[in-house]
This record gives structure tokens, C-alpha cells and sequence, in this order.
């Protein structure tokens, strides 16, 4: 099974770890930063970068043809925890995702982790 994980913060790092004890699963990160925290902590050794605006994604989640996705972000998953609306900017995101996505998406809520 082929997995995308949007995020790969605090919650999405957490996310890829549980996915990783699992060897038939095919991990791929997305993220909007040079940089973010599950590379720095050394849970992945690479990622996608990608903006994350519902065009940019869509294409490339249409190439990459992912079995599921998983949007993982929060405000502090890609960083910018001090801009304000952020979090209803990450759900729109999701719920446009699972509308305009012929893959299943499913948005992890931090308050489920």
C-alpha cells in the first residue's frame, strides 16, 4: 500500500512512525518546508517539497498515485503556528482534497493524536 503523508511535523512524524512498523506500506512525505521536523529529527531521509495549495498538490498526488492520503498538518506541522486562520485554512484543504481526489484522504486531527 502506497502512502501519502501531508505534514511531517510534530503530528505527521508521529503519524509516519506508526506507518513504518508496517513493511508493506510505501511511506511518501509531502511538506512545504526546506526543512521540516521528521527530517531534522532524522525519522525520514526524504521527503517531497511541495506548496501546499490545493493545485500544486493535486497534480502531484495525481502523479505520485498514492493508495491513501493523509493530511497530517496543523498550524505548528508547517510552521506557521502564529498566522491567524491557519487552522481553517489546513481544514479547507483537506475537505477540498477529498472532494477533488479520486484517492481516499483522510485529515488527522491533532485532537486524535
Amino acid at each position: 500500500m502506497r502512502i501519502a503523508v501531508l505534514g511531517a511535523g510534530r503530528i505527521g512524524l508521529r503519524i509516519i512512525k506508526q506507518l513504518e512498523k508496517n513493511s508493506k506500506i510505501s511511506i511518501f512525505v509531502v511538506d512545504p518546508r526546506e526543512n521540516p521536523p521528521a527530517l531534522k529529527d532524522g525519522i525520514i531521509s526524504d521527503y517531497y517539497r511541495v506548496n501546499f495549495n490545493l493545485a500544486d498538490l493535486v497534480k502531484f498526488l495525481v502523479d505520485l498515485k498514492p493508495d491513501l492520503v493523509l493530511v497530517t498538518t496543523s498550524p505548528e506541522d508547517i510552521g506557521s503556528e502564529s498566522v491567524s486562520g491557519l487552522d481553517l485554512f489546513v481544514e479547507a484543504l483537506s475537505v477540498e482534497l477529498e472532494s477533488t481526489l479520486r484517492i481516499p484522504v483522510i485529515g488527522v486531527l491533532r485532537s486524535f493524536i
